[in-house]
């Protein structure tokens, strides 16, 4: 799910991607004004005043818009909206001062370039941390009306150097960009030579991303429970809330589940329920890992083994987290989205 940044001269919602490509289901997106929006008609040309004029234009039409970067809009109170980001990896970014200025100086980065081109995943995910602040404000949103959590790869593989070879032994440094930041004297690059063996000048003789597509896609994703694969199915999935967010870089989430089971049969994530003599919250997850259960943003249960299954006696707001032991720490892995447990009454 693209989210493009809107222009004038081109309409993300005619223009962008759609449809199934080699077996993925791409469906056009844009960032703006605060939001994720996956509108179901064209919005070129068309302004509104506030926040929540365009929040009631997209639903409107049942189309789907979560809150972006959640850092900036603590305050914001939306209705109707679909949800909230749960994480951001550009937020995550901007935490890590020492890391940014490091990216800053290309030299610096050049110095790093061994290590990430051996550890390319590693060093993207050595940026993560626990989205404390945009789970608490989430869980405060949820006790108000249901809210899908989302996560957001910003991807944009746009950090990074390249070296130009001009002539002889001039170069240039460029930004992931192709725009030139200084004039370089190749021979002091150690293997200029070597890199230059088979160009001629004016070709890019060395490039290093830091952020590549595949390494960025692959940090975080939003995991949909589908009832097929197609774009009506997608928008119905997340309206419902039925995903979790997992970060597959630390391990593969696939197959992991959560629902709530009671006399009223199966409840999945983000649907509502009444809650029942025997209601027992069931998880599976593929590898053994740590349990937090959450009650209306409150920590209420822990537990540890690939297996969760917790009696439920209190109506609430339930989500779950899990937790995998990684090089000596402990790593949020899936964030999922609430089960909703009313009072019978």
């Amino acid at each position: 799910m693209f989210t493009e940044h809107p222009a004038e001269h081109y309409d993300f919602f005619k223009d962008g991607h759609r449809g199934l490509q080699d077996g993925v289901l791409l469906i056009p997106g844009a960032e703006q004004s605060g939001f994720l929006i996956y509108p179901t008609f064209s919005l070129q040309g068309i302004t509104t005043k506030t926040p929540q004029e365009l929040a009631d234009l997209v639903r409107g039409r049942d189309g789907q818009i979560f809150v972006s970067h959640l850092e900036e809009r603590m305050d914001w109170q939306i209705a109707g909206i679909s949800g909230t980001e749960i994480y951001n990896t550009h937020a995550d970014f901007k935490e890590e001062k020492n890391l940014v200025a490091t990216l800053k100086n290309p030299f610096k980065l050049f110095q790093l370039s061994a290590m990430i081109q051996k550890y390319p995943q590693e060093c993207i995910g050595a940026i993560q941390n626990y989205p404390a602040d945009y789970l608490r404000r989430f869980d405060q949103l949820c006790q108000t009306a249901p809210h899908t959590g989302v996560a957001a790869n910003d991807a944009h593989q746009n950090v990074g150097f390249g070296v130009r070879w001009i002539a002889d032994n001039q170069g240039r440094l460029e930004d992931a960009l192709g725009e030139k930041l200084l004039d370089i004297d190749l021979s002091l690059i150690p293997d200029s030579e070597q890199m230059r063996q088979g160009r001629k000048p004016g070709d890019l003789i060395y490039s290093l991303y830091l952020d590549r597509y595949e390494y960025s896609l692959r940090h975080v994703g939003t995991h949909l429970l589908l009832t097929e694969l197609s774009e009506v199915a997608v928008r119905e999935c997340l309206d419902a809330g039925r995903c979790f967010v997992a970060f597959d870089w630390l391990a593969d989430s696939q197959d992991f589940q959560l629902q709530l089971q009671s006399a009223a049969g199966m409840t999945p994530m983000g649907s509502r329920t009444k809650l029942t003599d025997n209601s027992r919250l069931q998880g599976h997850s593929p590898l053994p890992c740590r349990w937090k259960v959450l009650r209306n943003g409150t920590l209420f249960y822990e537990s540890a083994g690939a297996q969760l299954d917790l009696p439920i006696e209190l109506p609430g707001v339930y989500r779950c987290e899990t937790w995998l032991h990684v090089a000596g720490a402990e790593m949020v892995w899936i964030l999922t989205n609430p089960i909703y447990v009313d009072d019978a009454r």
